[in-house]
């Protein structure tokens, strides 16, 4: 079991690293309340080790219903496909989202969390097209589930995915806010 999910989360990853390398810099300007509040829960000192365990660049969990960025596709794609939501313990950018999983699997580790706190943060686009372009390249098996269906129904996700953010998005631009599980723990 813990290998099927290491396989599954690594054929994700295998799929998503290019795009998140290219959109690196966009990626830390969207995320960087996330890491500033891990260097400053952190307080490194010069000889510590510190291993980082994140979903991504520099980010953790994530909950689905903060995150209308990712969100809002994945429901458009299941309503437009019919098919049941993913298990929220699979590999994916939601799979850390609860609070009380996250202490579970930690504990399990032998950690013990000292900080948990929800981190604000916005993904900013500058049309629905660099959105769409970001679900598409960024946002793992969502975007692989979307590449596998034939253009037209891509097209409808796409289509159903604007509709639903529409009334959502702040303007200028096209700015989705989002929220990150962060934990320090030891």
């Amino acid at each position: 079991m813990a290998h099927d999910y290491r396989q599954a989360s690594r054929d994700i990853w295998d799929q998503m690293a290019a795009g998140w390398d290219d959109d690196r810099r966009w990626i830390w300007d969207a995320s960087r309340p996330v890491g500033e509040w891990l260097v400053d829960a952190l307080d490194p000192q010069p000889g510590e080790t510190i291993l980082e365990l994140a979903a991504g660049v520099g980010d953790t969990g994530l909950a689905a219903k903060a995150n209308l960025w990712a969100s809002v596709p994945a429901a458009a794609l299941a309503e437009h496909t019919g098919q049941e939501p993913p298990d929220p313990h699979a590999p994916g950018i939601f799979a850390m989202a609860s609070e009380e999983r996250t202490r579970e699997l930690l504990t399990e580790a032998g950690l013990t969390p000292r900080r948990v706190e929800h981190v604000e943060m916005e993904w900013s686009f500058r049309t629905p097209d660099d959105h769409w372009r970001y679900v598409m390249d960024l946002a793992g098996a969502l975007a692989m589930v979307v590449r596998s269906l034939p253009e037209d129904e891509q097209a409808a996700v796409r289509r159903l995915t604007e509709q639903r953010l529409e009334p959502m998005v702040r303007r200028p631009g096209y700015v989705l806010g989002g929220v990150c599980l962060n934990v320090l723990a030891e």
